[in-house]
Protein backbone atom coordinates (compact mmCIF):
# COMPACT_ATOMS: atom_id res chain seq x y z
CA UNK A 1 0.00 0.00 0.00
CA UNK A 2 1.44 3.17 -0.81
CA UNK A 3 -0.46 5.61 1.56
CA UNK A 4 -0.96 5.00 5.38
CA UNK A 5 -4.63 4.46 6.80
CA UNK A 6 -4.99 8.00 8.23
CA UNK A 7 -6.58 7.59 12.00
CA UNK A 8 -9.50 9.87 11.28
CA UNK A 9 -10.34 6.96 8.08
CA UNK A 10 -14.06 5.85 8.13
CA UNK A 11 -13.07 2.05 8.93
CA UNK A 12 -16.15 0.15 6.94
CA UNK A 13 -14.31 1.45 3.73
CA UNK A 14 -13.61 -1.44 1.58
CA UNK A 15 -10.27 -2.07 0.44
CA UNK A 16 -9.72 -2.93 -2.99
CA UNK A 17 -6.44 -2.93 -4.70
CA UNK A 18 -4.94 -2.07 -8.32
CA UNK A 19 -3.52 -4.98 -9.88
CA UNK A 20 -1.86 -4.84 -13.80
CA UNK A 21 -4.49 -2.16 -13.95
CA UNK A 22 -7.51 -3.75 -12.60
CA UNK A 23 -9.17 -2.95 -9.41
CA UNK A 24 -10.49 -5.93 -7.08
CA UNK A 25 -11.55 -5.74 -3.72
CA UNK A 26 -9.26 -7.68 -0.93
CA UNK A 27 -11.41 -10.29 0.94
CA UNK A 28 -10.96 -12.54 3.68
CA UNK A 29 -10.07 -16.51 3.77
CA UNK A 30 -14.00 -16.36 4.35
CA UNK A 31 -14.77 -14.07 1.50
CA UNK A 32 -15.66 -11.31 3.59
CA UNK A 33 -14.52 -7.66 2.17
CA UNK A 34 -11.27 -6.55 3.93
CA UNK A 35 -12.08 -3.15 5.64
CA UNK A 36 -10.08 -0.21 6.72
CA UNK A 37 -10.45 -1.04 10.08
CA UNK A 38 -8.72 -4.51 9.73
CA UNK A 39 -5.41 -2.89 8.25
CA UNK A 40 -4.92 0.31 10.85
CA UNK A 41 -1.32 -0.30 12.33
CA UNK A 42 -0.37 -3.35 9.53
CA UNK A 43 3.52 -3.79 8.87
CA UNK A 44 3.06 -6.17 6.25
CA UNK A 45 0.07 -8.10 4.83
CA UNK A 46 0.55 -11.51 2.44
CA UNK A 47 -2.21 -11.87 -0.38
CA UNK A 48 -2.89 -14.52 -2.17
CA UNK A 49 -4.16 -13.73 -5.89
CA UNK A 50 -6.05 -16.06 -7.16
CA UNK A 51 -5.82 -14.77 -11.50
CA UNK A 52 -8.23 -17.62 -12.59
CA UNK A 53 -11.14 -16.35 -9.97
CA UNK A 54 -9.72 -13.12 -9.81
CA UNK A 55 -9.77 -12.72 -6.18
CA UNK A 56 -7.25 -11.08 -3.69
CA UNK A 57 -7.37 -12.94 -0.54
CA UNK A 58 -5.03 -11.51 2.43
CA UNK A 59 -3.64 -14.40 4.03
CA UNK A 60 -1.43 -12.50 7.11
CA UNK A 61 -1.11 -9.41 8.72
CA UNK A 62 1.42 -8.29 11.09
CA UNK A 63 0.16 -5.76 13.68
CA UNK A 64 2.28 -3.01 15.64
Amino acid sequence: MSNALAADTITTLPVNITLNGTSRALTFPNGTPVTAEALIGVNVFEVFNDRFRGLLTLMTRTID
